[in-house]
């Protein structure tokens, strides 16, 4: 079989199932382009009609031989979601015109450009709305597709998560306003993905509160941000930011089959720096797994507990010291747990030996 010719290595390129070589694209594109007397193709992207008559695009030159040109075609594509896309095929002035076969062979490619920045478009678009939000940071299901595709190429250890939330974040929304709140909170974010690069990133779960994933490497220079970092809001004033944490470091992955279990993890640190206001950042240890599973198990019996009748209320007395008189009591509620109660018992016996039968 002989060597394929400019146009089917374009064909075989653009109709690829795998992500586009774009460099070979384009390649291939200028060699076909001379083959075909083209001086220059122009493609542009127009986000909807109203863009395209205000003349607001983004042109892209696939091939310029640098000659004077003329238009001698042109092709325009508008696609469901309304975005206008456009090639233009030029000649050099004086050429002479395209044969049959060279104006089937543009229009072709022509086509196929059309059909290729579609694609590439289309995919850009779905990737914004699955993976960002609406003031363009990375969402949860960022969050997570990342964390499965580290899982399946067995680089999830050796990485750290984190659940953030701003401290006292309110006060920038009050001082300066909400646009100072945002330009604050976009600044600090980069800080922060920029202590997490290059692998690491940032993802919103709403408000100011956040997930990142990153290597562990890095873990001191996101420390450093989550401590407090002086971040400007407009051209004359700063604020420290700081952050409420909980972190995992991953050093085995075995456990962890879905982005869920990991996010749970950093929950439950978060929830105890948020909650007992000792420590503004906490480490997940494998305490809080036996600690989650002892609640669970606590959770399971209750209801059971519950029909038994095993929970007992004793009133503790209020005194009046004045009077010396009750004046309300306190109510306390016991569980009386039968199997607990049993296994004392018998740790008991075992431990002084049976009371002998008289």
């Amino acid at each position: 079989m002989g060597q394929l010719s400019p146009f089917e290595r374009l064909t075989e390129l653009m109709t690829s199932l795998d992500a586009f070589d774009i460099p070979a694209i384009f390649s291939t594109l200028a060699e076909l382009c001379r083959e075909l007397r083209v001086s220059k193709g122009i493609t542009t992207f127009y986000p909807s009609p109203a863009h395209e008559q205000r003349g607001e695009g983004e042109p892209f030159v696939c091939y310029d031989s640098g000659e004077k040109h003329v238009l001698v075609s042109s092709k325009r594509h508008v696609t469901r979601a309304q975005t206008v896309i456009t090639c233009d095929v030029y000649q050099a002035e004086g050429s002479a015109p395209f044969t049959d076969f060279e104006r089937r062979r543009v229009e072709t490619v022509q086509r196929m450009m059309l059909t290729y920045l579609n694609k590439t478009r289309q995919d850009e678009i779905m990737e914004k709305l699955l993976y960002f939000d609406d003031d363009g940071y990375h969402n949860l299901r960022y969050f997570y597709a990342r964390i499965m595709k580290n899982k399946q190429m067995g680089t999830l250890v050796g990485k750290t998560a984190i659940r953030i939330n701003l401290k006292n974040f309110s006060v920038v929304n009050e001082q300066g306003g909400k646009i100072a709140g945002d330009t604050a909170l976009r600044n600090y974010i980069a800080a922060l993905s920029e202590a997490a690069e290059p692998e690491g990133f940032v993802s919103r779960l709403g408000g100011d509160n956040f997930v990142a994933l990153f290597n562990t490497e890095h873990l001191p220079d996101v420390l450093k941000c989550l401590e407090g970092i002086p971040i400007p809001y407009d051209d004359q004033n700063r604020i420290v930011i700081s952050a409420v944490a909980g972190i995992c470091s991953i050093l085995d992955d075995s456990d962890i089959t879905n982005p869920g279990e990991l996010m749970n993890r950093i929950i439950q640190a978060y929830l105890i720096a948020k909650r007992e206001n000792t420590d503004d950042i906490i480490y997940y240890t494998d305490e809080f797994k036996h600690a989650k599973a002892k609640a669970a198990k606590v959770q399971r019996r209750f209801v059971g507990a519950l029909k038994k009748r095993e929970f007992l209320v004793y009133y503790q007395p209020k005194v009046d010291i004045s009077t010396r008189k009750i004046i309300g009591a306190e109510a306390l509620c016991r569980w009386i747990h039968k199997v607990s109660c049993m296994k004392k018992r018998t740790d008991r016996r075992a431990a002084f030996g049976a009371r002998p039968r008289i």
